[in-house]
C-alpha cells in the first residue's frame, strides 16, 4: 500500500530533524511562513493586522481617531501617511485635464440576416407534435 502525502511529509520531517536541518518540527526555513504582525492601537486597544502598506491601520486611525496621528495610535510601525505627505506635489503651472474614456462612438450592432433559417424551416415541416 503506497504512502499518503501526509506520511511522506512526516517521514521527510523526521529525517530533517535527525540530520539537524530546519526547525524543531523538521520544517525547512524556506517553507516556514512568517507570522503575522499584530499591533494594538494605544488609544482604543483594538488589535490591527500589519501589512507592508499598513492600509488597515491607516483606515483605523483615520476613521476612529481623526484628531490623533498614526504614530500615537501605532508607535514604532511604518507610517503610510508619511509616504503620501512626502510625495512631490503637482506644479501649479500644469493644468489637469480630464481624460475622456473614448472619443469615438461605439459601433452599432449589425442586424443579422436570418433569412436562411426561414428557408430551412420551410423545407422541413413538422409532421407531428412529438413522440407518442
Amino acid at each position: 500500500m503506497p504512502e499518503s502525502g501526509k506520511m511522506i511529509k512526516n517521514r521527510q520531517h523526521a529525517a530533517n530533524r535527525a540530520a539537524g536541518i530546519g526547525d524543531a518540527d523538521g520544517r525547512l526555513p524556506s517553507r516556514v511562513k512568517a507570522e503575522t504582525v499584530v499591533a494594538t492601537c494605544t488609544q482604543c486597544m483594538m488589535p490591527i493586522r500589519m501589512s507592508k502598506s499598513n492600509a488597515d491601520a491607516r483606515l483605523h486611525f483615520e476613521n476612529k481617531h481623526p484628531a490623533s496621528t498614526f504614530a500615537t495610535c501605532f508607535p514604532g510601525q511604518f507610517d503610510p501617511t508619511a509616504v503620501v505627505a512626502s510625495a512631490p506635489a503637482a506644479s501649479a503651472d500644469v493644468k489637469a485635464t480630464p481624460v475622456a474614456a473614448s472619443t469615438q462612438p461605439k459601433p452599432k450592432a449589425k442586424s443579422q440576416d436570418l433569412s436562411f433559417l426561414d428557408a430551412s424551416l420551410a423545407s422541413n415541416p413538422v409532421k407531428g407534435k412529438g413522440k407518442k
